[in-house]
């Protein structure tokens, strides 16, 4: 009989799509002798230090992977020297994303570097060559494509495995992945062993960018993450990323501190402010730890506020769709006046989460603050929904569209909006595959092999896109503690009691959050006597007072009670 150990090994390999642990050692191995081949990645290094004695601008996004990007390269110019280094971000609700036109005409001379844009800046880069200007476009974006040609900026250099087929040996990087392979290139080729230092802490930079723009953990991918991970809890970083991890209270860092802390809050004042990305790439490439502390609390006020603003608009979306009986709808397309425009992103993520949302492409709408006969808005999709396709087959009703397999930017006429709503859900509708959800599958568990599984996951991390943490089920019989109203099966926790904790046994517990209303009123109560409960959910550890406790985080259960069977979901 096979040991958990085994079983849980498979399990993990088959969300990553591979078949042993020797294809992980093998992406470790091309990681760490550089030997993921990416065409023109010399070619630009090459004419970038060509420049280092010349005005170099580099523009980027304004979120967190083109903040990450710009970070990466700017610090690396610095360090090799170069004393003429200029960064551009557009406005998010002034220009939108990408490279503007505007942009190029206050560059009077030099080399463009785009990082995480670029691929669809036609206009931009014409008019840049036009001005004698040199350009290198790095991106990790989908081209524009019309009447099923694929069209390309007329840059000097392009780096854009996603764009040009057969570029790259692999094409899932974002684009602070794409600039940190091109800061190797310059630090390893022209730069000194002492310069050379500075990878760690872009490593660890790399590392929010491609967990924040939601890439795949596969190949290099993983690796960037694993490598950043273990630089971040080592303090291997820059000094604004440990006060913004000072901030949050944060001490031991995983990939979800990236994903749900670190990454919404550099995104967070590019969301809220029209020049707000400003702030956030500051705070990644400044030394000055006063100012970078004066970012740092500023970047978590706006955090805190970006949530409350995505926690009401996610609540209007969710009643708009409940009065609108759109519960089963193949895809949403909803306009939400007087949302912030830098918060739709978020809105239609949380709809289309498989997870906790509907789990269908999501597209979210509000008026553009530039022009009041339009519509901006931000769509998310799913696996194996391609979102930038759904776009390409409605470009004529839309004024300017962008984005890659599972999200993209646009922005529409009111007047063609119900229009494009209709034909959109319609493609979705149509998409191969778009009405079979992937069935979760559980891995079958006992309290008494948490550590153990606790610890092989550990070895496996990170999690995350393409690379999905394993979900737990486990049945068992809770054990009854004391409370000031008697024995209980179940403890409410927090100032709401929302949170439920369930003991499983001596080292073992269930955590779950917002269940506090499902389990009675009062502990006491005999709803709470559980006899039986079958949880799914994540496991994890809780270090607390130097007492380790292993929880399975349940989502869903399934429990049976000494006075009555309930199944609550």
């Amino acid at each position: 009989m096979e040991t958990i150990d085994v079983q849980l090994k498979k399990y993990i390999f088959n969300n990553l799509g591979i078949k042993s642990h020797r294809e992980i050692l093998l992406w470790k191995e091309k990681r760490d002798t550089r030997s993921y081949w990416i065409n023109n990645i010399s070619e630009a290094a090459k004419l970038i230090i060509s420049f280092k004695n010349k005005r170099v601008t580099i523009c980027g996004d304004y979120d967190t992977d083109g903040t990450s990007a710009i970070t990466i390269i700017y610090r690396t110019l610095i360090t090799l020297g170069f004393t003429k280094v200029n960064c551009k971000i557009p406005r998010r609700f002034s220009d939108g994303f990408g490279l503007k036109t505007s942009m190029i005409e206050d560059i009077p001379d030099g080399l463009i570097i785009t990082v995480d844009n670029g691929i669809a800046a036609l206009e931009a880069i014409a008019l840049a060559k036009e001005k004698g200007l040199t350009t290198i476009v790095t991106d990790h974006h989908e081209a524009i494509v019309e009447n099923g040609e694929r069209l390309l900026p007329d840059a000097d250099i392009i780096i854009d495995p996603k764009a040009i087929p057969n570029s790259a040996e692999y094409n899932g990087y974002c684009g602070a992945g794409l600039a940190y392979r091109l800061a190797e290139e310059l630090l390893y080729t022209y730069g000194n062993t002492e310069q050379q230092k500075i990878l760690k802490p872009l490593m660890s930079i790399c590392a929010i960018g491609t967990v924040g723009d939601v890439m795949e953990l596969h190949e290099e991918n993983y690796w960037f993450v694993k490598y950043g991970l273990d630089y971040l809890n080592k303090g291997i970083t820059f000094v604004g990323i440990k006060q913004l991890l000072e901030q949050f209270g944060i001490t031991e860092i995983d990939e979800d501190t990236l994903g749900y802390y670190l990454s919404p809050a550099l995104n967070s004042s590019g969301r809220l402010l029209d020049d707000g990305a400003k702030y956030s790439a500051s705070l990644m490439m400044l030394d000055n730890g006063i100012k970078t502390m004066e970012l740092a609390k500023f970047t978590y006020q706006n955090n805190n506020r970006r949530k409350t603003l995505k926690s009401e608009a996610v609540e209007k979306a969710r009643t708009y769709i409940t009065e609108n009986s759109l519960e089963n709808a193949p895809a949403f397309v909803i306009n939400l006046p007087g949302t912030e425009e830098g918060i739709v992103g978020i809105v239609a993520g949380d709809l289309s989460d498989e997870d906790t949302g509907y789990g269908v492409p999501a597209i979210i709408v509000t008026e553009s603050k530039e022009n009041p006969n339009y519509l901006k808005g931000s769509a998310r999709s799913i696996d194996g929904i391609n979102i930038k396709e759904c776009l390409d087959q409605l470009a004529d009703l839309l004024v300017v569209y962008g984005g890659h397999a599972g999200a993209g930017g646009l922005t529409i006429k009111k007047s063609d909006f119900e229009t494009f709503a209709k034909k959109f859900t319609q493609i979705v509708s149509n998409y191969p595959n778009s009405s079979t959800k992937k069935e979760t599958k559980y891995f079958e568990i006992k309290p008494t092999e948490f550590k153990d599984a606790i610890a092989l996951l550990k070895e496996y991390a990170p999690f995350g896109e393409g690379n999905k943490k394993p979900v737990f089920k486990t049945t068992t019989n809770p054990i009854p503690v004391k409370t000031q109203d008697g024995e209980s099966s179940v403890l409410l926790l927090g100032k709401d009691k929302e949170t439920v904790k369930i003991i499983l046994g001596e080292d073992t517990a269930a955590i779950g959050f917002k269940f506090g209303k499902e389990f009675a009123n009062t502990e006491s109560d005999q709803k709470a006597n559980i006899d039986e409960i079958t949880l799914y959910g994540n496991l994890s550890e809780n270090v607390f007072r130097d007492t380790v406790t292993y929880q399975i985080l349940f989502k869903t259960y399934n429990a049976k009670y000494f006075a009555e069977q309930l199944t609550l979901f």
